[in-house]
Order: structure tokens, then sequence, then C-alpha cells
């Protein structure tokens, strides 16, 4: 994890429904590479990676999206992203993995209609 206030964590934690099957790991691609003050990411054990980047609004969460986070969808790996307010989600599942694709699926949709 890398400059994320307390609030801002728990709020990621609680948009990520966070548990104790989740290890903490190294947000990929790091925070200062798409241009987000701070990232937290997790892996949990069906393989599925989700990290919350953050941003100082909404507008530059959705940009970075585009701009950097489209190119993760790959051979072998499904790619999911969506915003709330300044927060983006980008999560990775392996492609052959149908409980990991589900469970990228669901954190999706979580995180985009939570607030």
């Amino acid at each position: 994890m890398t400059g994320l206030s307390a609030d801002v964590l728990a709020r990621a934690q609680a948009l990520l429904e966070v548990d104790d099957d989740a290890a903490q790991v190294e947000p990929e691609p790091p925070a200062d590479s798409v241009g987000a003050v701070g990232a937290v990411a997790y892996r949990w054990p069906d393989g599925a990676v989700a990290a919350v980047y953050a941003f100082d609004s909404h507008a530059d969460a959705l940009g970075a999206r585009k701009a950097h986070l489209s190119a993760l969808t790959g051979e072998g790996r499904e790619h999911r992203a969506t915003a709330n307010g300044g927060l983006l989600l980008s999560a990775l599942a392996p492609a052959d993995s149908p409980e990991a694709v589900a469970h990228i699926t669901r954190l999706r949709q979580s995180f985009a209609g939570r607030e």
C-alpha cells in the first residue's frame, strides 16, 4: 500500500469487501505509473487480484482507466475496471478460472454500485 490515508484505505477495503482470505500484495502496475496518488491491492485464493487506485477526481480515475489499464487485458487473463468517485478498481483473473472471473465481475459490480 502506498499513499492512501486511513479513511481512503478503509473505503477501498469496504468497496472490495476484503475478508480474511484476501492477502495484501503490491499493486500492479504501481500507483505512480498510472498517475494515482496511492493504491492498495489484494489477491484471493481463487487467483483474483484487485487493485484500488486513488485519484484526485473521478475524471482523473476514468482517464487512467482508458490510458493505462485497458492494456492489462491479454491472452490468458480477464480484466475488469470501474470507478467510484476518485477511486479506480482494476481487477485481474486467470481466463481459465471461471471462479476467479466471476469473482472479479462481482467486485466490479459491487465497487461501482456502492458508496
